[in-house]
């Protein structure tokens, strides 16, 4: 299953030539289409999204406890 390079884009917030370009160097598993438009793995969009939204919990974490003066 594939996840068209425009949702990609609208879910990460970046025009849609960065996701194509990210496709082209190999950060991200997706393949050119013959129109021109890319696809990307589902599995590994879905994975990265996860990850993203965990990269943030931490972020908040982290900026909590730096605000309450607890430091690690």
């Amino acid at each position: 299953m594939f996840v068209n390079d425009k949702k990609v884009a609208i879910a990460y917030g970046v025009p849609v030539e960065t996701v194509r370009e990210w496709v082209d160097t190999k950060y991200i598993s997706g393949t050119k289409k013959e129109d021109g438009s890319y696809e990307i793995v589902e599995k590994e969009f879905n994975f990265l999204m996860e990850m993203e939204k965990v990269r943030e919990q931490v972020l908040k974490e982290i900026l909590k406890q730096d605000s309450l003066g607890i430091h690690m």
